[in-house]
């Protein structure tokens, strides 16, 4: 069957027919485009079908494919953690930018094999900030944090397949309970949205996505307040937090920050 004609039945989005095709046929989204008269086989074609399925259930496109691209990186994905969102790279913009602000501090003068500097990437999830991070920051070291189990089986799957075993130690536990040394960063994803609201999201999230990454308790804002909390203990002197409420990046130093005001924060209740 041609490309084209597959675009003509299916009643999936166009956007999500170039994804799946580029996926199944290895091909650039940009050759699908191009190419409609392209004859694609019928293995394929029944690969194309069985996604078509189960999108048709609302199953996200990341755990169809089995990957989510975030930031330079692949990043495998399952129903074990949250997908990484597109607006979570920002998370890392803002903390290579605070880090490169600290004079002397450049790559070349820190080897991956002689750390110098500790972050905590606290509710890692699939691991994604915390590959992303290590592979920017060779001189880091990098304790990704979990509360779920089974978000850490994904996680340990991510960091093997990128070779950064070395560099990022998975850790599970309450915010950041598991760790006993002090930190130069703190980078967070957590739950912010509140219980009540659960239902209130998308179909492809609340019933394929695990809740327990988007609940954020009462308030939403209960797991933060803890990391604040405890970050008072954790968080080296010149330290940040950088932190995602609503798909921004916020950014939040005890007792202020010099480089960014955490008005944000004080008016969402948290500080």
């Amino acid at each position: 069957m041609k490309i084209s004609n597959i675009f003509k039945e299916t009643k999936l989005a166009p956007t999500e027919t170039e994804i799946f095709l580029s996926s199944i046929l290895e091909k650039d989204r940009s050759f699908i485009i191009a190419y409609p008269e392209f004859e694609i086989n019928f293995s394929d074609y029944h690969k194309f079908k069985e996604f078509e399925a189960r999108r048709k259930l609302h199953e996200p496109v990341a755990y169809i494919l089995g990957y989510k691209d975030f930031y330079r990186s692949r990043i495998r994905s399952d129903k074990r953690a949250a997908i990484p969102r597109a607006e979570t790279e920002s998370l890392i913009e803002e903390a290579v930018k605070f880090i490169f602000r600290i004079p002397n501090r450049e790559r070349k003068n820190h080897l991956a094999s002689d750390p110098t500097y500790k972050i905590a990437d606290v509710g890692t999830g699939s691991a994604c900030i915390a590959i992303s991070l290590a592979k920017i920051l060779p001189f880091a070291h990098i304790f990704a944090i979990d509360i779920d189990h089974k978000a850490l089986s994904l996680a340990e799957e991510n960091v093997a397949e990128h070779n950064l075993t070395n560099q990022i130690t998975l850790m599970q536990g309450d915010l950041l309970n598991p760790i006993s040394t002090s930190v130069d960063l703190i980078v967070a994803n957590l739950p912010y949205i509140p219980s009540h609201k659960l239902n209130t999201l998308e179909t492809q999230i609340k019933n394929w996505e695990p809740l327990l990454a988007f609940d954020g308790g009462t308030d939403g804002k209960q797991h933060y307040k803890n990391l604040f909390s405890q970050a008072t203990n954790k968080l080296a002197q010149s330290g940040i937090i950088v932190y995602e409420v609503d798909g921004k990046a916020n950014i939040w130093q005890h007792p202020f920050s010099i480089y960014q005001s955490p008005e944000s924060s004080r008016k969402e209740g948290l500080i």
